[in-house]
């Protein structure tokens, strides 16, 4: 009876060893998956962190694109174009017929300041009464774009019909943007 009961007792123990050893690799089974499902988490959790900064950068970003996008509209307008250089010359010829002056383009040069915006050089005549003259000036100074005269002269060339003539020669810069 010993010995079967020594049998028993050692299928008992063996069992026994069996299920803890069954159970440790259980434990340490599903400490290993609770660690990859952790690690899991926190990769999807850094996902939508960097989702969010980079939909909140893209937010900011085409916030900042509308703003210059007014902005470069906005500038527009101090440049002439190609098609409008002629409608320009048209516009200060204009002026100076309003202030009582004839008005003729002399020379037209034009310099490339860098790819996409080139400089008008222009020499502008005006004859006609000093205030006339001195009237074109005062209006090409006023341009309402990215110009600047440069270099004036006005001098008396003569009477016409009772009074003093005058003659202005004006040099003026005009910036034309090429790829608008």
């Amino acid at each position: 009876m010993n010995s079967m009961r020594l049998k028993k007792t050692t299928v008992l123990f063996a069992i026994a060893v069996a299920l803890c050893t069954l159970m440790i690799l259980v434990y340490f089974g599903s400490v290993y998956a609770l660690r990859s499902l952790a690690m899991a988490v926190t990769d999807e959790q850094h996902h939508v962190s960097l989702m969010r900064a980079t939909a909140e950068e893209q937010s900011m970003l085409a916030q900042q694109l509308e703003g210059v996008m007014a902005d470069r509209d906005a500038l527009k307008q101090y440049f002439i174009t190609e098609e409008e250089v002629v409608e320009f010359l048209e516009l200060v010829e204009a002026l100076g017929r309003g202030e009582g002056a004839e008005v003729a383009t002399a020379a037209i040069t034009v310099v490339e300041e860098n790819e996409s915006v080139e400089q008008l050089h222009l020499t502008i005549k005006a004859r006609g009464s000093r205030s006339a003259v001195q009237g074109v000036l005062s209006l090409l100074e006023m341009l309402p774009y990215k110009s600047a005269v440069v270099d004036a002269a006005v001098e008396r060339v003569g009477t016409a019909g009772g009074g003093e003539e005058w003659e202005g020669t004006f040099k003026v810069i005009v910036a034309k943007h090429t790829s608008l």
